[in-house]
């Protein structure tokens, strides 16, 4: 069944973009390895946490990063925080557009996901799980797509949807990137509104929350 819409369905990232994941998934990573891999905010400079090194040149073995994110999806996604005005900022794009929080997060974690969005009051339309690296093939026709994943963000461009960059050490851009980056939610938002993409009528969409993956993926 498809219906209109009056708002234009926007895609928003979940970690690392609404949700600090990174802090509690580098505290998760020191305590499953014992303090033997202790990474700053700056070392995480590629996507896969698993990849980077800490200042001693320490970093987890396959089945300490298995454990990190098991913990994460168990439990430790309970303890993110949301990034410094999020909330109202969102509440602005609720206004203009339909907010569609999406996350390849995994399955065992969807109902603390929900609850976590409900504990710290986060506005939003509809949520979606889906594969990692799939949330442009969701079948909405998303206007704008905002992700901390480089490589997702230029997925969205390729089909046609702008897309933002949430500004973190390992997604930087070229300078030639048809991708914008940006830090602050109130900066986002403001790009967002006062640069609204095209709109050809109503927009036609499938029923919301695409089933959940599992898996051992990075949540994102």
């Amino acid at each position: 069944m498809f219906r209109t819409v009056s708002r234009s369905p926007i895609c928003i990232d979940i970690d690392n973009t609404v949700a600090d994941t990174d802090t509690v998934m580098r505290h998760l990573m020191r305590a499953v390895s014992a303090g033997r891999v202790d990474l700053d905010h700056e070392d995480v400079i590629c996507y896969e946490y698993w990849k980077c090194r800490d200042a001693r040149g320490n970093r987890l073995t396959s089945e300490e990063w298995k454990k990190v994110v098991s913990d994460f999806h168990t439990e430790g996604l309970l303890d993110a925080q949301p990034y410094e005005d999020v909330v109202p900022q969102l509440e602005r794009l609720k206004d203009v557009f339909e907010v569609h929080l999406v996350t390849s997060r995994d399955s065992a974690s969807a109902p603390l996901t929900r609850s976590w969005l409900s504990q710290h009051g986060i506005p939003h339309d509809f949520v979606h799980f889906v594969r990692h690296g799939e949330k442009h093939r969701l079948p909405i026709g998303f206007s704008y797509a905002v992700d901390d994943d480089r490589e997702q963000a230029y997925a969205f461009y390729a089909i046609g949807v702008p897309a933002i960059v949430v500004s973190q050490p390992w997604n930087h851009l070229d300078r030639h990137s048809p991708i914008e980056r940006l830090s602050g939610w109130k900066t986002i938002a403001t790009r967002m509104i006062e640069r609204p993409p095209p709109r050809n009528g109503a927009v036609l969409r499938s029923p919301p929350d695409a089933d959940p993956p599992s898996g051992h993926a990075r949540p994102s």
